[in-house]
């Protein structure tokens, strides 16, 4: 061979030998995992970033083949579809679960492309990984919070959310069970108000918020693990059976109140710690609590509000009953099993005061197992109702065994009453007599309770009052009135309250929807019923979500779907109510435009009560010149010009007028 021909293919060997160390170097230092397998997956060549990924060397996997990696994670069904697409030919792409070489679990990418010889037969497959696992349990987290998300927007109450919640999560977290267990504090216990699957035999028990596994979380407020309940410096003693070994705890907190804690447990397989949960389930875990004491929360709210409606409507029944009959037996009656109902308490009495003699005697008495009661004659020195009726305010005992001058022991003997309350009834600063409501039970007192007690003690008051006095009888009957309208007004600032952004708006659209109903000349009845619709007009708005009520940017189309939806919760909360339904005008039609582009009915000009039809005006003005975090208010002469343009559109153009004449405050 020339030597010039043998020096050219020196150098082209130089360069070849040259080129195949600067590929292997770049196989070396790529971060991706590189490994090159025979048609039969044997491994024949891996990267050291494979050992990085795996944590098995070249030496300990050099030889094997690719089911080395294999966690179970997929099916057969799946690698035959992995190996019918590659021995075609073709290159596949998609994610595998493998295992570790210290048995941890991970999502690969991988992609693996056929090489073929100088046959064009394919003689190896590369395959290029990537460990994805981070991204993949985000996604994951995403989608089950979606999920979970979607299904509570079906459920409306909490009934119907509990169990939805729990049996997502078990779903989502291979759990053997789950529970949500509620911190009561007007008794200080964990109420374990709901469990699923292999925590179901729990629902309704009550613990100590001081011990356990709860109560730790509930004390720190911070999510808690462990492999062992049993070994676990934290165990509960409550338990009867034996419990699932690994246990997940995380608070639930809605609006900075630490309220209870979502638990799931998981059985461990031999002993073996692959079934505690690890930190992406406890990511979820956490994500899922938040989400849960949302809702929660939320429907605490609707149904503390259906509760308030349902306490007017039975106030109102009392009322028509006190109206109705002049037979104060029958009306006492009535009353206490309101009373019974409303305040959730095992038995209720009424002892009227006679001045003449300064005692005390029974009149009246709901849920009482014997009779003994009916023959009280009291004393004012009696140290329970005796003393209500010498102080003048409520005289509670919580614990009776601890209450030995309680001088009624006789009478009630065999009644099992464990607390017991009472509130003076007081008339024009004359006391008529006791209400006086007994428990079986361990009772702590709320605000609401307390609430609901001094308002039906002001029924039984109107109600003897009633009979000794029937002349004062429509001054009792204005008395309750107002006490409807405070209570509306009560709704309607925490109304404003749950939006602090319209802090103070449904009062100052009351007064100027008022103005102008009365330069309407709207008569007197007419213009109290708009007093009330235009307080409660957005109270449909308990059934709107927080997420979407107060989202700080804009909403998109589901979320305003959702909101066009408050004036129908609206009519649905308030129709029961007889006395609010000629006020149910100004919450279901207040956005409905005069053109019959508005909602939720597309109701056009005279169509819309005139109700309607004032309070939109008074709405827009207060709503443009007040200020939102997107914007700031607008001059008045600014919105009066709007307002006069949009009259024959949005606006009535005779209500529009009507308020153009008015001296309203700038």
């Amino acid at each position: 061979m020339p030597i010039e021909s043998q020096q050219t293919a020196q150098l082209w060997y130089l360069r070849v030998e040259e080129d195949a160390r600067l590929q292997r170097a770049a196989l070396d230092a790529t971060a991706n995992a590189i490994v090159i397998t025979d048609t039969d997956g044997v491994i024949r060549w891996v990267n050291p970033a494979f050992t990085t990924l795996t944590g098995y060397s070249a030496e300990e996997a050099i030889g094997l083949t690719t089911r080395l990696l294999r966690s179970g994670g997929q099916t057969e069904a799946y690698y035959r579809e992995l190996w019918e697409t590659i021995t075609a030919g073709e290159i596949w792409r998609g994610e595998l679960l493998n295992r570790r070489k210290d048995g941890s679990l991970y999502v690969e990418e991988q992609t693996i492309t056929p090489v073929r010889n100088a046959l064009g037969r394919i003689s190896h497959y590369v395959a290029i990984k990537q460990d994805v696992t981070e991204r993949s349990q985000r996604a994951r987290e995403l989608e089950a919070v979606s999920t979970v998300s979607a299904a509570l927007r079906i459920a409306s109450t909490r009934a119907e959310m509990l169990p939805v919640i729990l049996e997502q999560i078990c779903n989502l977290l291979h759990a053997d069970g789950a529970m949500i267990a509620i911190h009561d504090r007007a008794s200080g216990e964990v109420f374990l108000e709901r469990g699923y699957g292999a925590m179901a035999g729990m629902s309704g028990l009550r613990v100590s918020a001081d011990s356990g596994v709860i109560g730790h979380v509930l004390r720190t407020g911070e999510p808690y693990q462990t492999a062992d309940i049993w070994s676990d410096p934290h165990l509960s003693q409550i338990h009867t059976g034996r419990l699932n070994e690994s246990l997940a705890v995380a608070p639930l907190s809605a609006q900075n109140t630490l309220i209870g804690a979502l638990i799931v447990s998981r059985a461990m397989i031999g002993g073996c710690g692959e079934e505690i949960f690890n930190d992406a389930e406890l990511r979820l875990l956490i994500s899922i609590a938040d989400i849960a004491a949302s809702a929660l929360r939320r429907a605490e709210l609707h149904e503390q509000t259906k509760q308030r409606l349902q306490r007017l409507q039975a106030i109102h029944n009392v009322n028509i009953t006190i109206s109705a009959s002049l037979d104060l037996g029958v009306t006492l009656g009535v009353l206490l099993d309101h009373v019974i109902e409303q305040l959730r308490v095992d038995a209720a009495a009424i002892l009227l005061f006679e001045p003449r003699s300064l005692c005390l005697e029974y009149a009246a008495g709901r849920g009482f197992r014997t009779h003994g009661i009916e023959g009280v004659r009291l004393a004012l020195d009696d140290p329970a109702a005796g003393k209500a009726v010498i102080e003048r305010r409520p005289i509670s005992l919580p614990d009776l065994s601890q209450h030995t001058p309680f001088v009624r022991a006789r009478q009630i003997d065999g009644e099992q009453f464990s607390s017991y309350y009472n509130i003076p009834l007081i008339a024009k600063g004359y006391v008529r007599g006791v209400l006086e409501v007994f428990v079986r039970r361990a009772w702590k007192v709320d605000a609401d309770w307390d609430e609901s007690l001094h308002i039906l003690a002001a029924q039984a008051t109107v109600a003897i009052d009633n009979t000794a006095l029937f002349e004062s009888l429509q001054r009792s009957n204005m008395d309750l009135a107002l006490a409807y309208d405070a209570t509306i007004e009560g709704w309607s600032r925490a109304l404003d309250l749950r939006d602090r952004e319209t802090e103070g708006h449904s009062q100052r659209v009351t007064t100027l929807t008022m103005r102008l109903a009365h330069a309407l000349k709207v008569g007197e009845e007419g213009r109290i019923h708009i007093q009330r619709g235009a307080l409660l007009h957005d109270i449909g708005k308990m059934g709107v979500p927080d997420a979407i009520l107060l989202k700080p940017g804009p909403l998109d189309s589901a979320e305003w779907v959702e909101m066009r939806q408050h004036p129908t919760y609206a009519y649905e909360m308030l129709q029961p109510i007889i006395y609010l339904r000629p006020a149910l005008d100004i919450p279901r039609y207040h956005h409905e435009k005069w053109d019959g582009s508005g909602y939720p009915h597309g109701l056009k000009g005279d169509a819309i009560p005139l109700a309607a039809r004032i309070f939109a005006v008074a709405d827009v003005w207060d709503a443009l010149r007040s200020n939102r975090p997107y914007r700031q208010a607008w001059d008045a002469e600014v919105v009066r010009s709007y307002i006069t343009a949009q009259a024959g559109r949005h606006f009535d153009p005779e209500v529009v007028r009507a308020f153009l004449a008015l001296d309203v405050d700038v």
